[in-house]
This record gives structure tokens, C-alpha cells and sequence, in this order.
């Protein structure tokens, strides 16, 4: 779980083409999770494999649209919280 300030405010359009898109990836990395988003200020969920969400968040990190992304916790766990989400939003 992290948290992050987008680098730009997104509108309602440009965030649902982003969510559409990280659907799409992360079914085909099996990672699932949640996004919460409320006036620029990000919190996000991402659960999956160690090198898969690793990965992901590896890329998130390079994301312009991000600053300040801070790793809230990290850990193992035996059951999914959000398994049918490829993405919630």
C-alpha cells in the first residue's frame, strides 16, 4: 500500500482511460487491488505475486504523473482482500 500526489489534477475521462488500461495489465500479471483518488491525493492497494506487484510498483514509481509516492507497508499474506478487482476505483 502507498500513498502519492499526482504531478496534475486528472479529469474524470483521463482517469478512467488509466483504470481501463491498468485492468487490462493487471489481469495478465494476476494483480489485483484498489485505488482510491480524492482531489490529487492517491492511496493504492496492489496485491499479486512479490515480483509482479514488486514490478508494478517499480513502474509506478517512474510514473510522472506521481510525486511523492511513499510505501505505506508491505506484506505477505495468505488471502487476497480485493481478489475480483483487477483494479478498483
Amino acid at each position: 500500500m502507498y500513498v502519492s500526489s499526482a504531478s496534475h489534477l486528472l479529469d474524470e475521462d483521463q482517469l478512467t482511460r488509466i483504470l481501463s488500461s491498468a485492468q487490462l495489465n493487471n489481469a495478465r500479471n494476476d494483480i489485483t487491488g484498489i485505488l482510491l483518488n480524492s482531489d490529487g491525493n492517491i492511496l493504492q492497494l496492489i496485491e499479486g505475486s512479490k515480483d509482479a506487484v514488486d514490478k508494478l510498483f517499480s513502474k509506478i514509481e517512474r510514473d510522472s504523473r506521481h510525486c511523492q509516492v511513499l510505501v505505506l507497508y508491505r506484506k505477505n499474506v495468505a488471502k487476497r482482500d480485493f481478489p475480483n478487482f483487477k483494479m478498483g476505483f
